[in-house]
């Protein structure tokens, strides 16, 4: 498993658009729906997860 900045970043940023998604203050830009933007930060969550795992072995 290699750590990267890149991956610790979009995994800051896909609980930051889950955890707005779910608090219904934040929603997908052109949508107006917070179900689009949970999806899509739980999308950058398992890319990034799947690139520190798989992707990156050394």
């Amino acid at each position: 498993m290699r750590i990267t900045y890149q991956s610790i970043i979009g995994i800051i940023i896909g609980i930051g658009f889950i955890i707005g998604g779910l608090s219904g203050e934040y929603v997908l830009a052109g949508t107006n729906s917070p179900e689009l933007l949970i999806i899509a930060g739980v999308v950058i969550l398992i890319a990034d997860l799947y690139y520190m795992f798989f992707y990156n072995k050394n």
